[in-house]
């Protein structure tokens, strides 16, 4: 398996071609996660021509505080910041009007 693995070319092109006439819809995705150590969100594009793309954009990460906090305050911090990764896309693109999805697996326990 490690073998294989290590076959495995990647590739993370710079430039993103966006061709109005061919796009059918273009979408952002940006996805939100947490944990006790950390908390993350990454970007998307994805783009329905005759066929589906998807691009990487861009992502953040951050160490949780040392102090502590709980997963479900951990995992607000990890949407809110995948809202201002989104809307700083947005701005950068300089798109007026884009379909966004933000997802985040909100853990919430109720206690007592």
């Amino acid at each position: 398996m490690v073998q294989r693995a290590r076959s495995i070319e990647v590739r993370v092109p710079r430039w993103i071609s966006i061709i109005p006439d061919v796009t059918k819809k273009f979408f952002i995705h940006t996805f939100c996660d947490a944990s006790k150590d950390a908390y993350t969100s990454v970007s998307y594009l994805v783009q329905e021509t005759d066929d589906t793309n998807v691009h990487f954009l861009a992502s953040r990460s951050r160490i949780a505080p040392l102090k502590g906090a709980t997963i479900p305050r951990l995992e607000l911090l990890a949407a809110l910041m995948g809202a201002r990764l989104t809307k700083f896309i947005v701005d950068a693109l300089g798109w007026t009007t884009v379909n966004v999805f933000i997802g985040a697996i909100l853990q919430l326990f109720l206690c007592g």
